[in-house]
């Protein structure tokens, strides 16, 4: 496993970086002008350089799991980022409700680390 994809599951496991990613996300995107696909190509970006998938690889239609997974969670990123499933969808050439179920497979992963932090 290469060091970017170690790093990429650290991530997804730590919830202290993936607040702290997600923060230092939101002041970038809020530098960028408002247009749904600069912010797209920034969290896309950001996904590729954390898991060391290229970003044509993680916006195109490959279905293998490491590519999926990291496109779902630049999904969730997005969602959280306040991209509605259509704008994100529109920007990947997908299907809303892909994106929908997509970003939920990273929050059902997210959040049982979520609760077992605050007990």
């Amino acid at each position: 496993m290469s060091l970017n994809a170690l790093k990429a599951a650290s991530m997804l496991e730590n919830k202290v970086a993936r607040e702290l990613w997600a923060t230092d996300l939101k002041k970038q995107a809020a530098k960028v002008h408002p247009q749904v696909s600069q912010v797209v190509q920034i969290v896309v970006a950001e996904v590729a350089a954390a898991t060391g998938i290229l970003t044509t690889e993680i916006t195109g239609k490959a279905r293998k799991q490491p590519l999926v997974r990291a496109r779902h969670f630049a999904w969730f990123k997005l969602m959280e980022l306040g991209l509605s499933a259509n704008e994100i969808a529109g920007a990947f050439q997908t299907d809303h409700s892909t994106v929908s179920k997509g970003a939920e497979k990273i929050r059902a992963v997210l959040e049982p680390q979520k609760r077992g932090a605050q007990a």
